[in-house]
């Protein structure tokens, strides 16, 4: 299924950023992964909202799931939370 494919070509692509950034010399906090500017980093996240809300309306995208019940939406806005919140952003 369309779901799957989600983890199946994020974690390659996180394996190879982590393997790739100390071997190029970079540190954590070069990536941008620190605490510093928190509110900056808030206020940016959150237009993503907005820029899904209109990726969605320009889209249409198909459901992933068929039913619309919380058994249902879990697994997949885990998938989805991992897969592009984490380790793809």
């Amino acid at each position: 299924p369309l779901l799957y494919w989600y983890p199946i070509t994020s974690i390659p692509l996180f394996a190879a950023a982590l393997v790739a950034a100390p071997t190029l010399g970079y540190a954590w906090p070069d990536l941008g992964l620190n605490l510093r500017r928190w509110g900056l980093q808030l206020v940016i996240s959150l237009t993503g909202i907005v820029f899904g809300v209109l990726e969605y309306w320009i889209l249409r995208p198909e459901p992933l799931v068929a039913t619309f019940t919380w058994q249902a939406l879990v697994w997949p806005s885990l998938i989805l939370l991992i897969s592009t919140g984490l380790l793809e952003e």
